[in-house]
């Protein structure tokens, strides 16, 4: 980080991420949820919302409902960082059964032709307008061929519908395919070794409401700081007397940065946080890392979605 102006911060205002009470951590909680088969995504996050008993509750990125794994669930406040967690590439198992048996190297080579970019037209029942678009698979691995049963593990960019991409293998074999089973094993920094099951977050919740016992629960829940340090996001940390016009919408103001990333571009989405590390809005650059630090005044960043509810921090803080 680069100082551009030494502050403190008052301890009287806003709370440091890793202090917060339980409610104030469902206000601003991310939780890393190992789906089950059978719900689908918006049925599984309306249970979440009804059981913590919040007002919105949302998920970065649909999984059909007899698909399991990693799905990410965003609580309250947090809905609003929804975009700056949903576009980070995915990773699946697939089980593809193939129509007809064949040799292993003729599977090899045909799954090879669709590792890169690739046009896909989404399915039938699918959120999204059926458009051909491009996508790109970072990488298909085959763990096991057991006879006709194929297992894939891909890594791909986010948008893509392996249902899909299992019935254009099928058709390049010329003998045809399907999807048997698909399980999310990773979106983002989300991994299935770190997911927490419906059944676990229920009774950290109430052990929680019980006993006051809030350990198992804060495992589940974590800061929506906490995440967005692991992701690839320039910062900008604001004086306190800069927090609440941010709230507001303005624009940052040069004057008001403490601290800021180096290799900052003009252009580039970044995010604010305060001197606690409280995450404010998610913003654009308008200047870069060297014209941040050399400016005397100007806005070095236009406000995109504000986080933080107003007045956390007053306007004018001693």
């Amino acid at each position: 980080m680069i100082i551009r102006e030494d502050s403190s911060t008052n301890e009287n205002h806003g709370t440091y991420p890793g202090k917060r009470t339980i409610e104030q951590l469902l206000n601003y909680g991310v939780i890393n949820l190992n789906k089950p088969q059978g719900p689908t995504s918006h049925q599984t996050v309306a249970w979440i919302r009804d059981m913590l008993a919040l007002n919105k509750v949302a998920h970065t990125g649909t999984i059909d409902p007899m698909v399991s794994g990693v799905l990410v669930v965003m609580l309250n406040e947090s809905v609003k960082a929804t975009e700056l967690i949903g576009h980070e590439e995915k990773e699946y198992v697939a089980l593809m059964h193939v129509h007809k048996q064949l040799p292993k190297e003729t599977i090899e080579k045909s799954v090879s032709k669709f590792v890169g970019k690739i046009k896909q037209i989404p399915p039938l029942k699918s959120a999204v307008a059926r458009r051909e678009r491009v996508r790109e698979i970072m990488d298909i691995k085959l763990p096991e061929i057991n006879g006709k049963d194929v297992l894939l593990k891909v890594r791909c960019e986010a948008g893509t519908y392996i249902r899909r991409l299992v019935d254009d293998i099928g058709k390049d074999l010329k003998c045809g395919a399907h999807m048997a089973e698909l399980r999310r094993t990773r979106a983002g920094i989300f991994r299935e070794s770190g997911s927490f099951t419906m059944h676990e977050l229920k009774d950290a919740w109430e052990i929680y409401k019980e006993t006051g016992d809030e350990k198992t629960l804060r495992q589940i829940i974590r800061p929506l700081e906490e995440i967005l340090q692991t992701l690839k996001i320039k910062r900008l940390i604001v004086k306190d007397s800069a927090v609440n016009k941010i709230c507001n919408g303005a624009a940052v103001g040069v004057n008001g940065i403490a601290q800021f990333d180096e290799n900052i571009m003009k252009g580039e989405k970044v995010v604010i946080l305060t001197l606690k590390g409280e995450v404010i809005a998610a913003a654009t650059a308008l200047m870069n890392s060297s014209e941040i630090k050399k400016a005397e005044r100007g806005l070095a960043a236009k406000t995109d979605r504000v986080l933080m509810r107003l007045n956390t921090y007053p306007y004018y803080v001693n």
